[in-house]
Parts: structure tokens; sequence; C-alpha cells
């Protein structure tokens, strides 16, 4: 029977611990009711006193003295909840810091401990593996995702001089943009390749007579025409030294983005680039591409498409001049930027 009677209370003494002493209890109460009660003691002041400064009888009215008096006892009571509240905020952010420091230490002690023995090290990294390994996942398959598209490597923005130097020592190179070359370093890699006769150059550019140049010319930070100015500068420029042979294709729409292939033999790497306000596209963001890749495909056709929608298409010097002649262009050579 006493085994029943125990059976039907067995975590009396268990609850009797858990339950918090009265004291607790009241500090709890305390901290949580002393923000509200603080307001309200406050806010009674305030009434108490406009009732006493907003009715009109005899300045030595005693109820007149007793609402003032209710006033000030109010404000002081809630000005000191008030301040109770707020150290009891301070109190409990320093217990949790302390806590946090105090849980650290013991953490790092039991680690420390537990890893001096060679089993329960070994365990202890496996563990961790696993846990980055769980982590790395995520970013393992977007990393995989950018590969399997062509994404190499994503630039801040183009290093002109390294392009003038990739663009220096090879023997091909294909351009689509609005116009080209827009940096001096880069102007003077395409010049010194095409000073070798094997170097094969083609240019998709936008016709000096495009409105696309005259929409991306101020968005990029110049004047209207500057665009144009470029273009027909870059056709002038290819009647000088050019002893490698060049083909140029001209069109009115616009090329969705700059690009830029070149190889040694073949077209063995791609630069990609963006359009976007406020500078030209060697200031921006560039990613370097995979020859081949599923990226480099979708370039190609759009090249290949833009190519074959061109107005005017240049294979030679004597073709260049005769259309630049035609046009009154070839005194445009050199013009002011």
């Amino acid at each position: 029977m006493n085994d029943e009677k125990e059976s039907q209370h067995p975590n009396r003494e268990q609850q009797q611990e858990d339950s918090p002493e009265p004291k607790v209890l009241l500090l709890k109460l305390i901290g949580r009711s002393s923000l509200f009660l603080g307001f309200l003691f406050i806010a009674v002041a305030a009434l108490a006193y406009k009732l006493a400064t907003s009715s009109q009888p005899q300045a030595d009215s005693f109820p007149i003295f007793l609402l003032k008096l209710a006033a000030i006892i109010f404000a002081e009571l809630g000005a000191v909840l008030l301040s109770i509240r707020y150290l009891h905020l301070t109190y409990e952010a320093y217990l949790r810091e302390a806590y946090q420091r105090e849980f650290t230490s013991i953490m790092r002690t039991v680690i420390e401990e537990e890893i001096h023995s060679t089993k329960n090290l070994r365990v202890f990294i496996e563990e961790a593996k696993k846990i980055f390994v769980d982590l790395g996942k995520g970013e393992q398959e977007s990393y995989l995702t950018f590969q399997r598209i062509g994404i190499k490597t994503i630039y801040k923005r183009l290093d002109t001089s390294e392009v003038g130097e990739r663009l220096e020592s090879a023997n091909r190179i294909e351009v689509m943009k609005t116009w080209f070359p827009d940096h001096q370093d880069i102007e003077g890699g395409l010049k010194k390749a095409l000073e070798r006769s094997g170097t094969e150059v083609k240019l998709l550019l936008c016709h000096p007579d495009s409105p696309a140049l005259q929409l991306r010319s101020p968005s990029a930070g110049f004047d209207k025409e500057y665009g144009s100015r470029m273009v027909k500068r870059t056709l002038t420029d290819l009647l000088g030294g050019a002893q490698g042979t060049f083909k140029i294709a001209l069109h009115k729409e616009w090329p969705g983005c700059p690009v830029i292939w070149y190889g040694e033999d073949k077209l063995q790497h791609v630069l990609l680039g963006f359009y976007f306000i406020g500078k030209s596209s060697p200031f921006w963001p560039w990613i370097e591409i995979s020859a081949g890749s599923e990226l480099d495909g979708i370039l190609r056709r759009q090249f290949d498409a833009l190519w074959d929608r061109a107005s005017e298409r240049i294979s030679n010097k004597e073709e260049l001049a005769k259309w630049l002649n035609v046009r009154g262009w070839l005194e445009a050579k050199n013009p002011a930027d």
C-alpha cells in the first residue's frame, strides 16, 4: 500500500524542486510589469496635473493641492519603475553574456580533454568532415552549375593592359561590340596583332549611323556622337599598317552584350562583358567563358545571326578604302575623342 501511495505521487519532490521560489516569481513579475506600471503611473501623473491646472478654483484650494501632490507622487513612482526596468534589462544582458562566456569555456575544456584520446580525436575529425561536406553541398552544386554552363572566372572590371597583351599575342580575334577598341591599351594590342601577316580579325560593330550608338554613347558617359566617331576611327585606322587580314560587319541593331574571342591558332578564350549605365564596358565586370561551352555556343549564335543581318560587310583594305571614300569619311581618321 505504501508503494502504491508513493507511486501515485512519484514526481512530487521533483515538482517542488522545479517550482520557482516566491521571491523569484516576484522579481519576474516586477521585471515584466514595471515597464507597463511605469508608463501607467506617468500617465496618471499627467492626468492629475492637467486636472489641477485646467480647473479654475482658488489657488489654495485643498483638492487642487491633492491633485498636484498626486501628480508628483505618481510621476516619481513611474520614473522609479522605468529605471528599475532599465536596470533589469541591463542585468539580464550581463547575465546572458556571462553565461555564454562560461558555456564556451566549459565546452572548450571538455573538447580539449576529449580529443586527447586518439580514438576520440579520430571520431571528432570524421564528424566535423561530415558537417563540412553537408554545408558545402549547396556551394559545390552552385559552382558545378556555373562550370557546366561555361563560366570560368568573374572579373570586377576588365584589366585593359592585360587584355591588350593577350590580343597582341593572338593570331585570331573576333569581337562583337557597339564600338571597338574602347581603350588605348586594347587599341595598342589590336594594332600590334594586325602588324603580323598571319593574324585574322573579325569585327562586328554598330554602323556609324546606327541609332544604337546615339543611345549607348550618353549612357556610357560620352557625348551623343562619340560611338559613331570611334567606329569611323577604327575603320580608318585599319587602312594603316595592318598586315593581317580582317573582315568587318556593320549593323544597326543592338549586340546584346560585348564579347571578345581570341587565341593563338583558334578562338580559345572568350570574354563576356556588360553594357551598364555610367561607364563604358571595360570598367564594369567581365566574365571569362570556356570556349566550346553552352554559354559560348549561345554567344556564337548571336554573333553569326548579327553578322548575317549586317547592312555592310567589308573583307579587305581595298573594299574598306572605297567604302569610306564614298561616304567622305577618310578625313575622319583619328578624330578627337
